[in-house]
């Protein structure tokens, strides 16, 4: 009896505690955020005329001389729980230096001497 509870505990744990939930709703053209503007560089996550120590430290040759463009597109980091918005908001300071120091650090780095990295910040 002791173990039939024991598996019941376990199994009701594992169901419960793995379970992720975020809060939806209903998309609304109403809600779109600002477009960003990509001319201005604030834009831009990683760019090679945008002097950024992040990714630039990760260059062993100079920017100029690199041959290749490298355009990265990152996975969502927007997984706030709180958050149900459908698109990050291109203003918000915190979200944006997750980009740059988890998806551009981490993983846009890999691609720094192969060419030139460009990535939007939104």
């Amino acid at each position: 009896m002791l173990r039939f509870k024991l598996i019941l505990f376990f199994c009701c744990t594992i169901f419960t505690a793995c379970k992720t939930k975020y809060a939806t709703k209903e998309f609304k053209v109403s809600e779109i955020p600002i477009s960003p503007d990509y001319n201005v560089l604030d834009s831009w996550a990683a760019h090679p005329e945008k002097n950024d120590s992040i990714i630039d430290v990760f260059y062993t040759s100079a920017k100029e001389n690199l041959k290749a463009d490298v355009f990265y597109i990152y996975p969502t980091l927007l997984t706030n729980k709180k958050n149900d918005a459908w698109n990050s908001d291109v203003f918000d300071i915190k979200q944006n230096n997750t980009v740059k120091n988890i998806a551009i650090k981490y993983q846009a780095s890999a691609w720094a001497n192969a060419g030139k990295i460009y990535s939007p910040l939104y």
